[in-house]
């Protein structure tokens, strides 16, 4: 079991940090899609994206260190977390007018 603590609105399951993250439609559950995946690239750490409709389920943990969540992770959920609004709707807009 890792010994680090989830960020908030994050929990650790199973040896993962996993949180749903819920937005007001699909274009914006994609713009945060796309934002997480730019910080993806950033940090060459790649999530488990899930998306149903509006809702966006995020699982982090690093496979390298045998698919236990690290203090990599954690540091990618605290981003993940300071994705903003307008950055997700300026996204959402870019891709679906």
């Amino acid at each position: 079991m890792s010994e680090i603590e989830a960020p908030e609105g994050w929990k650790l399951e199973n040896d993962a940090l996993k949180r749903v993250f819920v937005f007001e439609d699909f274009p914006h559950a994609i713009g945060f899609v796309v934002e997480l995946g730019r910080l993806a690239e950033q940090l060459y750490h790649h999530p488990d994206v899930d998306i149903r409709w509006n809702k966006v389920h995020v699982t982090l943990c690093t496979h390298d260190a045998g698919g236990v969540a690290t203090r990599k992770d954690v540091e990618q959920a605290e981003q993940a977390n300071a994705i903003t609004a307008e950055a997700i709707a300026a996204r959402a807009k870019e891709l679906f007018g």
